[in-house]
């Protein structure tokens, strides 16, 4: 991966280093793919490297990379097939959502858990009808009480198997 000019110093470092773990983990990551086994001890690896952490601000434990350092993580772990597939997907699990909206005690909850990879994110947008198009998802979410009934199909959800967390894109169905 080549850096771009507007790239930070940290950015450059941050690219190197997680440039030479792809390249000292790309056999072991072929092996898991060739013999269809999920790849945990690599996940682990990329989580004692502090990866999952890189949206994360840096009070809870993250790197707090931002949003570019964010993709330059995630480009360079994408070349380890499903170990990509899960750091991408797991950042995308609300992460943003919580770091706008989450309270106080919620970021301290989850944010470190995020950042160490215990805890590991899945996205639910896929729907028959209307494929991954977030936009025209009709799964609706309706307020009860101090609960949310969640009615509709989803389907294709990448990293459900081995996720804590679960994002799903809904219709907020908000009662007049």
């Amino acid at each position: 991966m080549e850096p771009y000019f507007w790239w930070t110093d940290e950015q450059k470092q941050i690219a190197k280093k997680v440039n030479q773990f792809v390249e000292d983990n790309l056999e072991e990551a072929e092996t898991y793919l060739w013999k269809k086994k999920f790849p945990w001890p690599l996940i682990k690896k990329v989580a004692k490297e502090g990866y999952f952490g890189a949206g994360v601000p840096k009070q809870f434990g993250g790197l707090e990379l931002g949003a570019t350092g964010s993709c330059i993580v995630a480009e360079a772990l994408g070349r380890l097939y499903a170990v990509g597939h899960v750091f991408t997907v797991s950042l995308l699990a609300g992460l943003e959502q919580m770091l706008k909206f989450a309270t106080d005690e919620q970021k301290q909850n989850w944010f470190p858990k995020i950042a160490s990879g215990e805890n590991l994110g899945a996205v639910c947008i896929t729907e028959p009808f209307a494929g991954s198009d977030a936009a025209n998802v009709m799964t609706t979410a309706v307020k009860d009480g101090d609960d949310w009934i969640i009615n509709g199909k989803k389907r294709y959800i990448t990293g459900a198997g081995v996720s804590d967390r679960i994002a799903s894109y809904d219709l907020l169905a908000i009662p007049e």
